[in-house]
């Protein structure tokens, strides 16, 4: 059943992401997704064949751990197999279409071909490049020695190096905006980096080889698995739009597809070593639908025929409701200011001119921002009552207030390593 999200929040105290969970966190656990699935193309790591099963200590660059207790590692992800599952993901939102548009228009264009759709998918590959560094490996690897500093600002201060600019340098034909770009992607975690102010920490110890590992290769076979993944990014084509605006929205879309992509659940530990693109690309497509991040225009349309304001409320609507209703369509986007008296139906105009979008696809979720705690808490109910009555699957709707974990009637309860267990 496909789902996507009302949000409700103290506008001065909450942020959320307008999107809901799965629907199978609404009352049970998710449930196993696919195995990887077995293909005729190993992965090669440095011009040999990584052997033997993903337990216990990597034995080649590993993206994501599992540790016990005592801190030892119990199993591991490969890095390049963690990548691929992010560019799966950042395919995936590009291939919805109003969200293509969205960052299209942002870039000045009226949408994005193939080609730029497949260079971003590579820079969203390429977002952990700075994993590669031994430092970093040490984490899973005791014998590397004492485990230094992340992998970030040394993947950002890694670009001003030769041998790191020399194994990109199949993206040169990207355009002269895909060097921004991949900083944008290596700065996921959401702060903006400098490259300037990256140099000066730059070492070139992490990444010379040592104890099996060799980051430059280990680099090089990242960058031919995205030749491989992605052929059309490298061959001529449009060049990445040149737009400040294109790196902001870029920004979100890596952080949302690293965010999806790094779920063990969405995305379990590879079990072998087959090319994990036929099974990301999947997956991926598995996801971004039970996540209702594309919902069909069949879920979207009423089956009763009703218009807007019938689908939310039993009432005749007051002029001011009939007012917003009847709005002209503005493809565009627009800002409308409906101002009355308490008690006058603004929720009910407001909802209304959400069906009336949703319908048509313009847009996909909707925010109430309230400035308190208590009128959010008050509201959520109403906002429930109506999607029950506009959908036949109706939409989670999400309090997005501090110190609540509510999704309609199912609350979560904070586990460790933000975890959630949701029960009725």
């Amino acid at each position: 059943m496909r789902r996507f999200g009302l949000s409700i929040g103290a506008f001065r105290a909450s942020f959320c992401i307008l999107k809901t969970p799965p629907r199978n966190v609404r009352g049970k656990l998710t449930t196993a997704i696919a195995r990887h699935v077995e293909n005729t193309t190993p992965f090669i790591q440095c011009g040999r064949r990584s052997r033997g099963g993903m337990n216990g200590v990597p034995a080649t660059f590993w993206g994501k751990l599992s540790q016990d207790a005592r801190g030892d590692v119990i199993a591991w992800h490969p890095l390049v197999d963690h990548c691929a599952d992010v560019a799966a993901v950042a395919e995936a939102l590009l291939a919805i279409k109003l969200w293509r548009i969205r960052i299209a228009n942002l870039s000045g264009l009226d949408d994005l071909d193939e080609t730029i759709c497949a260079r971003l998918c590579v820079l969203s590959a390429l977002h952990d490049l700075g994993k590669l560094n031994t430092h970093f490996q040490a984490k899973g690897r005791p014998d590397l020695g004492f485990a230094k500093g992340g992998h970030v600002e040394p993947g950002i201060g890694a670009l001003n190096d030769a041998q790191i600019q020399g194994c990109l340098k199949p993206l040169t034909c990207f355009g002269d905006r895909a060097f921004g770009l991949l900083v944008t992607a290596l700065a996921h975690h959401g702060q903006p980096k400098s490259v300037d102010a990256m140099a000066g920490s730059h070492q070139i110890t992490p990444w010379k080889p040592r104890g099996g590992l060799d980051p430059i290769d280990g680099l090089r076979c990242l960058v031919a698995a995205c030749q491989r993944w992605f052929p059309s990014a490298f061959v001529g084509g449009t060049p990445l739009p040149d737009s400040s605006s294109l790196e902001h929205s870029f920004a979100g879309l890596v952080t949302l597809a690293d965010w999806i992509g790094s779920d063990p659940v969405f995305f379990p530990f590879s079990s072998d070593i087959s090319d994990r693109m036929e099974f990301a690309r999947r997956q991926a497509r598995q996801i971004v639908s039970k996540m209702s991040l594309e919902v069909s225009f069949d879920d979207r349309a009423d089956r009763h025929a009703r218009n807007p304001f019938e689908r939310v409320s039993r009432f005749t609507p007051t002029a001011a409701q009939k007012a917003i209703v009847d709005l002209p369509d503005a493809d565009s986007g627009s800002i409308t200011i409906l101002e009355s008296e308490t008690g006058s139906g603004k929720t009910e105009a407001a909802l209304a001119n959400f069906v009336g979008l949703f319908a048509r696809g313009a847009v996909d979720g909707l925010y109430f921002a309230l400035p308190t705690r208590t009128a959010a808490t008050q509201i959520f109910r109403r906002v429930c009552e109506a999607a029950t009555r506009a959908f036949a699957n109706p939409p989670g709707v999400v309090l997005a207030v501090p110190g609540y974990l509510q999704i309609d009637d199912v609350e979560g309860q904070r586990l460790p390593k933000f975890d959630v267990l949701w029960s009725r």
